[in-house]
Parts: C-alpha cells; sequence; structure tokens
C-alpha cells in the first residue's frame, strides 16, 4: 500500500481512494516490503446524536500459535463515513520476522453490539538484499 499518485485515479488497477493497494495472490511478501492493513468496513449503525458509528477493529498477528503483533484502532481515530470505516494502515504488521502466520481481523459495532471476524494466513520470507 502506498499513497497514489496525483495522476492516478479510482479507475486505475488497484487505486482505492488515495492509496495503491497491491494485491500478492500467493499471500507471499519479503521482509523489507511494506506489510500493512486495508479493511473496509460497511453498514455500521450511527448514533442518532453523533451521526458516527462507534466501532473498534483490532488486527492480531500469530505464529505457530504465538500473538506476534495485535494493533488496535477505534472510530474516533480512523477516517469514516457514517456508516463506513477505512482502514490504510501501512505500518501495522512492520517488523515482523520470516515465517509463516495467521492474521485475524475482527471489527465490533459496539452501537448494534455485532461482531465480525476474517481469518487469512500469509507468509514472510527473507528479504532479498
Amino acid at each position: 500500500m502506498q499513497a497514489a499518485s496525483a495522476n492516478q485515479s479510482d479507475a486505475d488497477q488497484f487505486v482505492i481512494g488515495d492509496a495503491v493497494v497491491r494485491p500478492t495472490i500467493d499471500q507471499t511478501f519479503t521482509a523489507d516490503q511494506p506489510l500493512g492493513v486495508y479493511p473496509q468496513l460497511y453498514n455500521l449503525k450511527v448514533d442518532e446524536k453523533t451521526h458516527k458509528n462507534d466501532t473498534s477493529i483490532v488486527a492480531h498477528a500469530s505464529k505457530a500459535g504465538q500473538e506476534m503483533k495485535t494493533v488496535a484502532w477505534t472510530g474516533e481515530e480512523l477516517q469514516q463515513n457514517g456508516d463506513e470505516i477505512t482502514i490504510q494502515d501501512a505500518d501495522a504488521l512492520k517488523g515482523l520476522a520470516p515465517g509463516q502466520y495467521h492474521l485475524e481481523i475482527s471489527a465490533t459495532d459496539r452501537i448494534s453490539k455485532q461482531t465480525i471476524a476474517r481469518r487469512t494466513d500469509f507468509t514472510i520470507a527473507p528479504s532479498m538484499n
């Protein structure tokens, strides 16, 4: 994930908003690559008084069943648009050593009292340097 240049637009492949998000088909990254998260949440309940959602999002990266890194965000600190939140954190998984990992991102809508989680596995290979 990196900032989109001035001549790129949402119509360009991999440009979402003001970021270029490049997927990796085999879920393998090198240790020297930036490795972040870019979840987008929709249909969140909005507080009638503040017109904002009240959401907490947590990302857990584990290796061989041992938690290696946890990152948490709340709706107050994130770019939100009513019932939507987008997280653009290019450093969320920075510093993980080479190995195979399991990532779980869970989001809790504290107004509707609903939680959703998504999981994926990925590999960090040694740097090419």
